[in-house]
């Protein structure tokens, strides 16, 4: 074996060795062509390596600094990269792992995105669209949610509010439990298992007017009739136990001068008072021969609600001629029918009808005199009611 020992430099246009080079220093202006190389290049002497081909393989016990690497990793793991820098692009035929990602998918659809594990939070711009989405929705308010498809379930702590339910069971939404008719007045407490009534209030009716006077003969007089009560309708949130005074108002009474006006109704929830205002007495009626007309009592007013209807007005009396005359008609409630007219009966006097239901007016007494005296009222109104609809 020939064994040649430089230890000066050495540069040689052609060098051609069987056996071992060993040398201190090396310089060669060309190719350097073998099988296999083994040595250590040193931080100093590898500045100049600007190129080394075409690998077939590459093994490295240390690390690899470099701006960049262009290739593809092969092998099942590499757990001794921990960092690649900033990514412009990155394509992964398996499944990427990680404690923690965070980035931007900016691509129209991800299909092999399959699972996120579980997120503390995600921001989405656009649409989520997924067979099953199963979470909490926590902040106070979603305005950008305008459909959830088809629900086997939801369970809702709050309100639902809505144009329009659409379905075929309603049990779990404001179901209704039950409903109570109030008079006279006292305390409605709320019962277990209610939290949202339903609060209808009727003022009374009016009293029909009458007559208390001596009515020659070829005179005629004619009451008018009663007004209804106004009409308060409101929807309240409560809890089982919740009390709640109320008063429900009295009839109007008919007599022979003005009816009398009907009692006042209120509800006192915790955010104000809702009243609904008797309706006024019809006006008593007036002797004569001659065309003319006698009110009807106005109907009652509400306030404190946000629905709320004022009765309807008494019928007034109508006189044509000493012989011919009608009382004013009491007027209908929402949940009441006025007394009907009266037709002015010749030597006698006609008291007025009484109204029925809850919250109607009474109609006004008519009749024609002879020269005597003839006392009659008008009918009676009819008292006010508190409708209590219960939801769970």
């Amino acid at each position: 074996m020939l064994l040649i020992l430089l230890s000066n430099y050495l540069c040689a246009q052609g060098l051609e060795v069987t056996g071992t080079l060993s040398a201190d220093n090396l310089s060669v202006t060309g190719t350097i062509q073998g099988g296999t190389y083994s040595g250590t290049l040193s931080n100093g002497t590898s500045n100049s390596i600007t190129a080394i081909g075409t690998l077939s393989s590459l093994t490295v016990t240390g690390l690899i600094n470099a701006n960049s690497f262009s290739g593809t990793l092969t092998t099942a793991a590499q757990p001794n990269i921990s960092s690649v820098g900033i990514l412009s692009a990155l394509t992964v035929t398996g499944l990427v792992r990680a404690g923690t990602v965070s980035a931007t998918i900016t691509t129209a659809a991800q299909p092999n995105i399959t699972s996120l594990g579980t997120l503390s939070s995600i921001t989405v711009s656009g649409l989520i669209s997924g067979g099953t989405v199963s979470g909490t929705i926590v902040t106070a308010n979603q305005p950008n949610i305008s459909t959830l498809g088809g629900l086997t379930a939801i369970t809702v702590s709050g309100q639902v509010t809505a144009g329009t339910f659409s379905g075929s069971n309603y049990i779990n939404i404001q179901s209704l439990v039950s409903f109570q008719i109030l008079a006279g007045a006292g305390d409605y407490t709320v019962p277990e298992g209610v939290y949202s009534i339903e609060v209808e209030v009727l003022g009374g009716g009016g009293g029909g007017g009458g007559i208390n006077a001596t009515v020659a003969a070829t005179r005629t007089f004619d009451g008018g009739g009663g007004g209804a009560g106004g009409y308060a309708i409101e929807r309240l949130s409560v809890v089982p136990g919740q009390i709640i005074a109320y008063s429900v108002g009295a009839a109007g009474i008919g007599n022979n001068g003005t009816g009398g006006t009907g009692g006042n109704s209120s509800f006192s929830d915790p955010a104000g008072t809702i009243t609904a205002n008797g309706g006024v007495g019809g006006t008593a009626g007036t002797v004569g021969n001659a065309a003319a007309n006698t009110n009807g009592g106005t109907g009652g007013t509400v306030t404190g609600a946000s629905i709320g209807i004022t009765g309807g007005s008494g019928g007034a009396g109508l006189r044509f001629t000493g012989l011919l005359a009608f009382s004013g008609y009491g007027a209908d409630s929402i949940y009441g029918q006025g007394g009907a007219s009266r037709v002015a009966i010749a030597n006698i006097g006609t008291a007025g009808i009484d109204g029925t239901g809850f919250g109607s007016g009474g109609s006004g007494a008519a009749g024609e005199g002879n020269g005597v005296n003839i006392n009659v009222a008008g009918g009676n109104g009819t008292a006010g009611t508190i409708i209590v609809t219960e939801y769970r």
